[in-house]
C-alpha cells in the first residue's frame, strides 16, 4: 500500500512538472514582453549620466538636445543630474518634451533649421522602444536625415528591434545605447559597416569609461573599402561630362565622357561597381515644389530612391534643403553685367575729381605757394636793399607754383639759388602726390 501511494504521487509529480515545462516552452505563444513590461520609462540606469556625458565629450560634440516623449515619466532627480552633469563639462544641453504635437513639431523645426545651415545636431532621444520606432520612422518620413545631424536612441530593453532595423537609413546617422548588465552600455551605429544596410553594428561601449575614442568609427575609416558593393546611379547625356546612347529597347550605353572615367577611378579605389540606369525625367532637378516634390535625378537622391549622381551639377541653396553635395570637380568663373556708363562732360572734367568741400583748399593753397616762394626769393634782396623787380618776380613765383599745380612743365625757374630751388621741389612734389592722386 504504502509503495502505491508513492508511485502515484510520483506520477502526479511529474504529470504537474510536466504541465509546467510545457506552459514554459510555449510562453511565447501566449504573451509578448512588452505586456509584462511598462509602457513608461520612469527612471534612468545607473550611471547613466555620467555614461552619457564621456560618450558627449567622445563624439566629439558641443550641443546636444534630450528629447522624452509620451513613454516617458523620468524623475526629476535624474533629467536634472543628467543636464548638471553636461553643463559642467560645456557641454550646451536642451530639454524638450515632445509629448505633445506643438512640441514635436518645434523639434522638427530645430532639426529643420540645421538643415537650412548646415549646422551640428545631436538628439538623445529616451522613450520606450515602440515610441523609437515611431520618432524615427516621421524622422525619416520628414527626410530630416543630413550627415551634421545624429541621432542617439536608448534602448531600454531587450534587442533591437526588426521595425528599426528596416527603418533606418543609411544615410541617416543613428546611434543605439543598450544596457546589457548594470553599469555597462553598449554603442551600436547604423554606419559601422560600409557593406552592411538596415542593420546596427556594436562600435564602442561603456563599464566605469569608454572603451576607445572618437565615440564612432569616422566615415573615412568605414567607406574607404565598399566590398563590392553594386549601387545604383541615374546618367543624363550631358558632353562632355556623360556620353549616353540611347537604345530601342528602352536600355542605355554610356560611350565615354568625363564623369564617366572619374567614376570609374573612385569605384576602383573604393572597391564597389556600380549600375547605369535611366531616369525617368532625364533631368537634374532644381528644387521642391510647393507640393512636397522634388523632380529629376536629385528628386530621386531625395527620395532614397538612388545612390548618388555625379555630373555637372551646381550647388544651390534650393538644393541644399534636399541632397548634400561632396567636393566639387569643376568651379566655373561668374560675371556680372551691367550698362556701361554714359559719357562723362569734358565741361567740368577739371574740377569732377574732387568734391566741393577739397576745392576751398585747393584754391588757398594755390593763393599760399606763389607768395611763400616769393618771400624766399626776395627775402635776402629786401635784407640787402638791392634793386629787384619785385613785381615782376611776385608774377613769375605765383605764375610757376600754378604750372606745377595744374601738372604743366615749365622751363623757367623764378630763381636759381639753392633755397628756391629746394621750395620749387617741396610744391612740385605736394603738388604730384597730394593734389594728383
Amino acid at each position: 500500500m504504502k509503495v502505491i501511494i508513492q508511485r502515484k504521487t510520483r506520477n502526479n509529480l511529474i504529470r504537474a512538472f510536466g504541465l509546467i515545462f510545457l506552459c514554459a516552452n510555449n510562453v511565447h505563444c501566449f504573451f509578448d514582453i512588452r505586456d509584462v513590461t511598462s509602457d513608461v520609462m520612469t527612471r534612468l540606469p545607473e550611471e547613466f549620466s555620467v555614461a552619457v556625458k564621456d560618450i558627449a565629450e567622445g563624439l566629439p560634440t558641443k550641443s546636444i538636445t534630450i528629447v522624452r516623449g509620451n513613454s516617458t515619466n523620468i524623475g526629476s532627480n535624474d533629467i536634472f543630474e543628467l543636464l548638471c552633469l553636461l553643463s559642467q563639462h560645456n557641454i550646451l544641453t536642451t530639454n524638450l518634451d515632445i509629448a505633445t504635437e506643438d512640441n514635436k513639431q518645434k523639434y522638427y523645426k530645430l532639426l529643420k533649421k540645421a538643415l537650412d545651415v548646415s549646422a551640428e545636431r545631436t538628439s538623445l532621444i529616451l522613450c520606450e522602444p515602440h515610441e523609437c520606432e515611431n520618432i524615427l520612422y516621421e524622422l525619416t518620413e520628414n527626410n530630416l536625415i543630413h550627415s551634421m545631424i545624429l541621432y542617439v536612441f536608448y534602448w531600454s530593453y531587450g534587442t533591437v528591434s526588426e521595425t528599426f532595423l528596416m527603418t533606418l537609413k543609411e544615410a541617416m546617422r543613428v546611434a543605439v545605447i543598450t544596457n546589457p548588465r548594470d553599469r555597462v552600455f553598449r554603442i551600436y551605429y547604423n554606419q559601422g559597416q560600409a557593406d552592411r544596410l538596415n542593420s546596427l553594428t556594436l562600435v564602442n561601449w561603456w563599464s566605469g569609461r569608454l572603451y576607445k575614442s572618437p565615440v564612432l568609427p569616422p566615415a573615412g575609416k568605414i567607406y574607404r573599402n565598399f566590398k563590392g558593393r553594386v549601387f545604383e546611379v541615374p546618367v543624363l547625356h550631358a558632353p562632355p561630362w556623360h556620353f549616353v546612347k540611347y537604345n530601342n529597347d528602352n536600355t542605355i550605353t554610356v560611350t565615354g565622357g568625363r564623369d564617366d572615367k572619374l567614376l570609374a577611378l573612385i569605384a576602383k579605389k573604393l572597391n564597389f561597381k556600380y549600375k547605369y540606369y535611366d531616369p525617368p525625367d532625364r533631368n537634374q532637378g532644381s528644387s521642391i515644389s510647393s507640393n512636397g516634390t522634388f523632380k529629376g535625378t536629385l528628386g530621386l537622391i531625395w527620395k532614397r530612391k538612388a545612390d548618388f549622381f555625379l555630373g555637372d551639377v551646381t550647388m544651390t541653396w534650393e538644393r541644399l534643403q534636399a541632397v548634400e553635395f561632396s567636393f566639387m570637380t569643376l568651379a566655373d568663373s561668374g560675371a556680372f553685367l551691367t550698362h556701361a556708363p554714359a559719357k562723362l562732360s569734358e565741361t567740368l572734367a577739371i574740377i569732377r575729381p574732387f568734391r566741393w568741400e577739397v576745392w576751398p583748399l585747393v584754391f588757398a593753397t594755390l593763393l599760399v605757394t606763389g607768395p611763400a616762394l616769393w618771400i624766399v626769393i626776395a627775402a635776402p634782396s629786401l635784407w640787402q636793399r638791392r634793386k629787384c623787380d619785385q613785381l615782376s618776380l611776385f608774377s613769375s613765383c605765383c605764375w610757376f607754383t600754378t604750372t606745377l599745380f595744374l601738372r604743366q612743365s615749365s622751363s623757367k625757374e623764378p630763381s636759381s639759388t639753392h633755397k628756391a630751388r629746394l621750395v620749387s621741389v617741396l610744391i612740385s612734389l605736394g603738388a604730384t602726390y597730394v593734389i594728383g592722386d
